[in-house]
């Protein structure tokens, strides 16, 4: 018999298992991308604080802390139990010493002509003082000032004046040194304030902090010893001479005490001793004396003189305490997580 024929096995491929594991999306990448914008997110947050840190000190404190071109006002002063020489027409030395009088004193303010510079204000401004009674104390005394925005200190910028009024004929021009408005950012120092009475500076010293009307303070003191002004005709009778006319010598002390809220340099109170006289062959009689406070701030200087006690110190320079380590944070935290998206990069890579 035949041998069979070896029949030849067709090869095929068996078919895939349906329980082998498929390649899918790479669980990896949508992390590296979260990885990714929340590290660029924390970095440009980081940057912004960094930059708002040098902003506000650098750019924006020094455009808001500035004297306004309004001064504002007016601003008022009394005194009581005042001493007065006044005018007598019933006494044959056609004077007499008044005691016990109650004064006012009313200063108005508004803005002068505005200077060519930028760095100056000028402020206005007419004082008259009344006791009742009597009626006004002479004429009202006008000032024009000139003043450094930001020191406070006097720039003689602008034809300043004083007088009886600002015009040419009733007025004569001054040269002010030193400070006229407390700055901003006040110091426990002393401060060299311009005395129109001597016609030059007297330190106002710092004394000691205070809470006033609501504010933390710092209360700063000058004191003016006697200090001699100038001559005055007046009867001899008045120092129990027998001349008519004797030419006495006209003196004048002071001391004042202000209470100042440092961060905005804004006045909360004054206190204005003042005596001037006149002394002739050993006898001194007072012309003026008188402590002069001044009134209550109204309620929107208040809140005005608050917002500013509040904010400044953090425009001046306590943001940067705060800002700055936060977005040093901030950066630490952008460069660890863009750090962990290029390891998480690498890794994916190495798997596939």
């Amino acid at each position: 018999m035949a041998a069979e024929p070896e029949s030849t096995a067709t090869e095929t491929s068996a078919p895939p298992d349906e329980g082998a594991p498929t390649a899918g999306p790479d669980p990896v990448r949508p992390k590296a991308r979260g990885a990714l914008v929340a590290g660029v997110l924390a970095l440009v947050v980081g940057l912004a604080l960094l930059v708002a840190a040098l902003l506000l000190p650098l750019v924006v404190y020094p455009r808001v802390a500035v004297l306004p071109d309004d001064p504002g006002g007016p601003a008022t002063s009394t005194a009581r139990g005042a001493t007065l020489l006044v005018p007598d027409r019933t006494s044959p030395i056609g004077l007499k010493e008044v005691r016990g009088l109650q004064l006012t004193s009313t200063t108005v303010m508004k803005p002068g002509p505005r200077p060519d510079d930028g760095d100056s204000v000028v402020w206005e401004m007419t004082t008259t003082t009344t006791a009742a009674g009597i009626g006004p104390l002479g004429p009202p005394v006008a000032e024009r000032v000139s003043i450094d925005r930001r020191t406070g200190e006097t720039t003689n910028c602008c034809d300043d004046r004083i007088g009886t009024s600002l015009k040419e004929s009733e007025s004569r021009p001054v040269q002010r040194q030193g400070y006229f408005a407390w700055p901003f950012d006040v110091q426990k120092r002393d401060y060299p304030f311009w005395d129109g009475t001597i016609g030059r500076t007297w330190p106002m010293a710092y004394v000691r902090e205070e809470r006033r009307d609501g504010f933390d303070t710092y209360v700063f003191e000058a004191k003016v010893p006697r200090q001699k002004t100038g001559v005055a005709q007046l009867p001899g009778a008045l120092f129990g001479r027998p001349e008519p006319v004797v030419q006495a010598e006209s003196w004048y002390t002071r001391t004042t005490t202000s209470w100042i809220e440092p961060s905005t340099g804004a006045p909360i109170a004054s206190r204005d001793q003042r005596t001037q006289g006149y002394t002739f062959a050993g006898r001194t009689v007072t012309a003026f004396a008188a402590t002069m406070e001044s009134g209550k701030m109204t309620d929107s200087r208040r809140d005005e003189v608050r917002t500013g006690a509040r904010w400044l110190p953090w425009a001046r320079g306590r943001a940067a305490y705060v800002l700055v380590p936060l977005g040093l944070v901030f950066l630490a935290v952008g460069v660890v997580l863009l750090r962990r998206r290029a390891v998480a990069r690498r890794i994916s890579a190495a798997q596939s």
